[in-house]
């Protein structure tokens, strides 16, 4: 039980570490894809003038006044791509138009619809060929989780990604304290030739000013910029670690859930030498795992022979035939037993499992529908609300981090809609997570560790598109993977709360007591049974099977006298055969006959901004620029 406790560790550090992989990965991603205009929008850009207002922290107030000549003849407006790539972040997105210098109200609106770029949406829907219109845009530039390397912060100025003519361009950077010198390069991605800049003084700090009468598709500026030790450093932004936070008390309430409510109803098996109430293989398959399987179904087949009701030919261990010995299953006999061994002898005394192919399995499905509905009940229904409602609320925090911080700190017209569907993976991560509740009685170590394994591969991979697919402008990389992580281990953990009724626990009591027997018998006492009842280990058989302890039973047995089963039919019969034959014989029919019986016939038919890398010591090795791209 140890072992299983620390099962739910190991799911979040698997998952932080493939995250922090990815994370690591989109850290140094070089961006250098364009973008690309359809001429039908094509545009042209007459005069480019940014301002930045670098803060020690690396936090940037970035003015760019533009204005755009739309040539295209379906031109209506033009989108500007602010890369967020390498840890950077995009705040207080305004726009406005320019008219003789004053600011007036503009269509615009921002999203993203590229996770490496805020874009910004400019101008209503009306034509604009052969006009020209003046853009004001302010925002906030963030440098927050990559590397201010070596005291150097490369700054694309004018971004590599517009797919358009700049002409007249200027742009002036205000330093903080502790600037030491500067590179400058002008020209497409690579280009390594520095060019000349003007050096000043503006209200006590330093400015660098460059002019460029014209850039060529797909150029850009970057200044590489060097500072004293410790001058500047990244911007450390906490806020997003407050939904880290909040998923925290979900955490902490889904523990106090549990012990003051759903902390009941403990197992305390007793080993039983039988089944406990003359209870059935088949049913006993279905309580021990809240599942009817393939296997107890076809468990019921050795159970009536045990019985005495059938007898098995064995002749043909891949396609086994049963012969009925009694006409009608005696009373009382659950209706599911009737249903089935009606349906097995329908067309007379013998059936092969051949015959079934492709038939029987609407019978199987009656059957386990039968089954299932005798058996309801078997947890608190509250307690199951309960659990996934714990993972709706983790879904619904990784939704709503995104949300709220893309409307708050972003634009009021950025709305994110589509994180919210990180509902559903968590529901879906609850529900494999019940499944290894259900089942835990049953599995063995290796296959819990698979099932474990296979849980915390599906977070992994749910954790990679959350990580991937929600803007790094919004919320950081870091904030997110935490964030994940969390939401990930409470959505997890959450079936914890599932608790049994009282009636299904004194059930469960006597089958894992009576399991335990199977596992636990020493051989003195199973030489003793055999010695009562020689048929003992085909009687137990069938219990073996559905509890998943059939190669343990085997095992046991080893080394001990005993005889074929009385059930065998065929040329065996007048035979000594060993045990080990026998054994291997009813394996591999067990396999044909829940194979066979299951088996159904098969069915017939069936844009983006330029991107900036960073780095330094080229032309596009820093942060920020971008591009823009005509509609």
């Amino acid at each position: 039980m140890k072992k299983v406790i620390k099962l739910p560790i190991l799911i979040i550090i698997i998952t932080l570490t493939a995250l922090i992989a990815v994370g690591v990965m989109g850290f140094n991603a070089d961006k250098s894809a364009y973008a690309y205009t359809d001429p039908l929008y094509s545009f042209s850009v007459s005069k480019y003038s940014l301002v930045y207002d670098i803060g020690s922290d690396c936090n940037m107030s970035v003015t760019e006044d533009l204005t755009i000549k739309y040539t295209g003849v379906q031109s209506t407006g033009f989108i500007r791509d602010i890369p967020v790539n390498g840890g950077a972040q995009v705040r207080n997105v305004s726009v406005y138009k320019l008219i003789d210098g004053a600011e007036q109200d503009v269509w615009y609106d921002v999203y993203s619809e590229d996770s490496d770029f805020i874009s910004v949406d400019i101008g209503d829907s009306s034509l604009k060929r052969g006009k020209s219109e003046s853009y004001r845009i302010k925002y906030d530039y963030i440098i927050t989780n990559s590397v201010v390397n070596k005291n150097m912060l490369p700054l694309n100025a004018v971004g590599h990604g517009w797919d358009c003519y700049l002409n007249d361009v200027s742009v002036k950077l205000i330093l903080p304290d502790g600037f030491v010198s500067a590179k400058c390069y002008i020209g497409r991605v690579g280009t390594t030739a520095t060019q000349a800049f003007d050096k000043g003084e503006e209200n006590g700090r330093k400015v660098l000013t460059a002019s460029i009468d014209f850039l060529d598709k797909n150029s850009g500026v970057t200044f590489d910029l060097t500072f004293e030790e410790g001058a500047i450093k990244n911007y450390t932004d906490l806020t997003p670690f407050i939904f880290t936070l909040a998923a925290a008390i979900i955490a902490v309430i889904l523990a106090a859930v549990k012990f003051a409510f759903f902390n009941k109803n403990f197992l305390t098996p007793v080993v039983n030498y039988e089944a406990p109430d003359k209870m059935d293989p088949l049913l006993m398959g279905k309580l021990i795992d809240n599942s009817v399987n393939n296997e107890d179904v076809t468990s019921l087949i050795f159970y009536w022979a045990s019985k005495g009701y059938i007898k098995i030919n064995l002749d043909d261990k891949n396609d086994p035939a049963l012969i009925r010995v009694t006409h009608a299953l005696p009373e009382p006999c659950p209706s599911y037993q009737r249903l089935m061994y009606n349906s097995l002898f329908a067309n007379g005394d013998m059936v092969q499992i051949s015959q079934l192919k492709y038939k029987f399995y609407s019978t199987v499905q009656q059957v386990t529908s039968i089954v299932n509905r005798q058996t309801k009940g078997l947890y608190n229904k509250i307690s199951l609300g309960a659990s996934i409602a714990f993972s709706a609320a983790c879904g619904f925090i990784l939704g709503l981090a995104p949300f709220l911080l893309a409307l708050l700190r972003v634009s009021t017209k950025m709305l994110l809609w589509f994180p919210f569907i990180a509902i559903a993976p968590m529901v879906f991560l609850n529900v494999l997570a019940q499944a290894i509740v259900f089942s835990r009685h049953k599995l063995d170590k290796k296959k819990m560790l698979l099932s474990v394994g296979g849980i915390a591969l599906v977070s992994v991979i749910f954790g990679v598109f959350y990580v991937v697919f929600v803007t790094s402008g919004v919320i950081g990389i870091w904030a997110k993977i935490a964030l994940y992580a969390l939401c990930c281990a409470v959505s997890v953990i959450s079936p914890v709360l599932i608790t049994r009724t009282r009636d299904y626990t004194e059930k469960l009591n006597d089958i894992i007591g009576f399991k335990n027997f199977i596992t636990l018998a020493e051989k003195d006492q199973l030489e003793m049974m055999l010695e009562q009842d020689p048929q003992f280990y085909y009687h137990i058989l069938p219990y073996a099977q559905v509890l998943g302890v059939t190669d343990k039973w085997e095992n046991k047995f080893k080394g001990l006298t005993v005889e074929p089963p009385q059930w065998l039919s065929g040329s065996f019969v007048s035979t000594y055969i060993e045990f080990s034959i026998i054994n291997s014989m009813i394996r591999s029919s067990f396999g044909s006959m829940s194979a066979g019986m299951v088996s159904r016939p098969s069915s017939s038919g069936s844009n983006g901004g330029g991107r900036g890398g960073f780095g330094g010591g080229f032309s596009g090795g820093g942060f920020g620029g971008g591009g823009g791209r005509g509609r």
